[in-house]
């Protein structure tokens, strides 16, 4: 049995990353706009979910989206749009909602 280390853990997702792992991106980016194993940092969580995002990653593009919707930007339709047409669920509901209320987040798109 190895023994959990969150610190570890955060190194080699941000080394898989780094080599351009989309899924590694993302935990990297995850854990770092929670502060697990490593100080949270909400602008490198975003470049990181980013890089992952538009690699392809459904739940890049949700999280991200999630994070942009938060703050009131436009863009995080494209990320929802994006993941939708991977048929993520939780993307697919989202753009219901976007769609059925006329707003993202307090905003009115």
């Amino acid at each position: 049995m190895v023994e959990q280390s969150l610190p570890e853990a955060f190194n080699w997702y941000r080394r898989g990353a780094e080599a351009g792992h989309t899924e590694s991106q993302l935990k990297t980016g995850v854990m770092l706009l929670k502060g697990d194993g490593v100080t949270a940092n909400y602008q490198q969580a975003q470049d990181w979910l980013e890089k992952s995002a538009i690699g392809g990653d459904p739940n890049a593009q949700v999280t991200l989206a999630i994070l942009q919707a938060t703050a009131g930007d436009k863009q995080a339709l494209h990320w929802y749009q994006q993941a939708a047409e991977q048929n993520n669920a939780f993307a697919l509901y989202q753009l219901a909602d976007v769609y059925a209320e006329g707003r993202l987040g307090n905003r009115l798109i």
